[in-house]
């Protein structure tokens, strides 16, 4: 009797870690596919899927990830051998979508991209990554090896990787915002191109009282009404690094500052605050400011390259003679090299994947997203499918006839996301492309040589700070920032009087930035350590 219920319970032990073994993360019976170290391809030889979490597809008129018509993500199943089932959200509901998910904390998705995923970083809802990249990512292995800026912002605080990123690092040299002035109006008034921010302020003052100017001109147009700081080579003229680090500035000796707390700042401030007061600057959201551009009242306009194409044929067609071209970066005593702060070496995590506690088999996750870091996947998300998209001249990818003559009318910078390149989800991005985009329209062509010379990542890095870290700052950082934005706010347009900018500096120690800074320290000098 005692061996017949020892063999029934034996039996139960076995078919229940048999039923267990494949299940899948939706609770849903799912045989596990054998796996090896060495990365082949297809990634699987029987049928198999994985779950996705993402960002929908970023421009509205192209298909959704899981419509099945993105020639990309068929070819790279096809390729790989494994199906993804997306779980797409479109970019402003995501967060939220992703909070509520894990909040949950069950039936995650395999993986998923989290913009904010300090506060679950001690719960056990990712799995790290480093044995998983070591064992079955050699192409994973060698970015991070190559790159240890990328490696380290990946890291958590004790230094092991917990997501894979989108790197844009080989395109930031080329890849900035930029400033653009209307050429035709600086020989109508008799003025050379502007390299100082005195020189700046004479152009600005022309075109706004210069004979002949239009009656409604815009000298200066920023395309922000809440972030009035953001003329890019304007602050970096003045050694600034507000994009990105957010005003966290490091010195020779390796101190972190506060950038608003410098003269630097005040000089800028009290620069844009002439040009607001003056009435040589308008801030006001991106479309109404691309619009007075193509309607030929804007003589200047800080933005993104790529954005500012289209608007210049139609400001070619609405006035034939106008020439729109690219400035140079511009200096003052501060700063003598033109400069330009770019984005970080990698995105933060909003397009970085994270693989879930539910995941049923991570080492097939770890190298799927390998794929996406092979020379072919690089070429997949970045150009397209071999053939029909592009073709290989020389072992380079080259876009071909469907960027340059596409059947849809589409310009050739508008392809990548209609056919499922630049994804929500980690890609290495490719230099090749960017130049070869650029580079068929002048005023893109003449910024590359400006941007390749002045471009810099910023100084304080991107760190994935601690829960302690975090909670730290909780009751004050908030409040901190926005009282930053309103008072420099207040200051441009003239609401608080620049004279007071000495007192703004001491009540930012009242407000809290000596924690913040010792917090930012602690980050920037375990960075330091992780880059070695």
């Amino acid at each position: 009797m005692k061996k017949i219920t020892l063999c029934l319970f034996l039996t139960l032990v076995l078919c229940t870690g048999i039923w267990a073994a494949g299940q899948s993360s939706t609770g849903s019976s799912v045989p596990q596919a054998s796996i090896s170290k060495e990365f082949t391809l297809p990634i699987v030889r029987e049928p198999y899927s994985l779950t996705i979490m993402a960002r929908e597809n970023q421009t509205p008129t192209a298909p959704f990830y899981s419509s099945g018509q993105l020639p990309v993500w068929n070819e790279i199943e096809r390729i790989t051998g494994i199906k993804i089932n997306w779980e797409c959200t479109i970019s402003n509901d995501y967060p939220q979508a992703v909070q509520t998910r894990l909040a949950a904390g069950v039936a995650l998705p395999d993986m998923m991209t989290v913009h904010d995923p300090v506060p679950y970083l001690n719960q056990g809802v990712f799995i790290n990554l480093d044995n998983l990249i070591n064992d079955y990512a050699p192409d994973i292995k060698k970015v991070f090896d190559d790159n240890k800026d990328v490696k380290a912002s990946m890291s958590n605080p004790d230094g092991i990787i917990v997501c894979i990123p989108t790197i844009p690092k080989d395109i930031n040299l080329i890849h900035t915002k930029i400033t653009v002035i209307r050429e035709d109006w600086l020989d109508r008034l008799g003025l050379k191109m502007p390299t100082t921010m005195d020189d700046w302020y004479i152009v600005l003052k022309a075109f706004k009282t210069g004979p002949g100017m239009p009656s409604n001109v815009i000298p200066f147009h920023l395309p922000r009404r809440t972030n009035l700081t953001d003329a890019r080579a304007f602050s970096a003229a003045y050694g600034l690094e507000l994009p990105y680090a957010s005003g966290y500035n490091v010195n020779a000796n390796g101190r972190v500052f506060y950038d608003y707390q410098t003269e630097n700042a005040k000089e800028f401030i009290t620069f844009m605050n002439r040009l607001a007061t003056e009435g040589l600057v308008t801030f006001s959201n991106d479309p109404e400011g691309m619009t007075n551009l193509a309607n030929g009242i804007a003589g200047s306009y800080d933005g993104w390259t790529n954005t500012i194409v289209s608007y210049r044929q139609m400001l070619v067609r609405n006035e034939p003679n106008a020439k729109l071209v690219p400035a140079p970066f511009p200096t003052t005593r501060f700063n003598s090299k033109p400069t330009t702060i770019s984005p970080y070496s990698c995105y933060e995590y909003g397009a970085s994947m994270f693989i879930t506690k539910d995941c049923r088999q991570p080492e097939i996750a770890m190298k799927w997203l390998n794929f996406l870091f092979t020379p072919a996947g690089m070429n997949l998300t970045n150009f397209g499918v071999e053939g029909v998209h592009f073709d290989l001249v020389n072992g380079k990818a080259v876009i071909n006839d469907f960027y340059l003559k596409n059947p849809n009318g589409m310009a050739p910078a508008e392809v990548q996301r209609h056919i499922g390149c630049r994804p929500s989800i980690p890609f290495y991005m490719s230099r090749d492309y960017e130049e070869q985009i650029k580079m068929l329209d002048p005023l893109t062509a003449d910024a590359i040589p400006l941007t390749f010379v002045a471009s810099r990542p910023p100084t304080f890095p991107s760190v994935m700070p601690s829960p302690q870290e975090v909670s730290s700052l909780r009751s004050i950082q908030a409040d901190f920032d926005t009282f930053v934005s309103e008072q420099i706010s207040k200051f441009i347009l003239g609401e608080r009087p620049i004279g007071e900018y000495d007192r703004f500096i001491t009540e930012l120690d009242s407000r809290g930035l000596q924690d913040i800074l010792r917090v930012k320290q602690a980050q920037y000098d375990r960075y330091r350590v992780m880059t070695r």
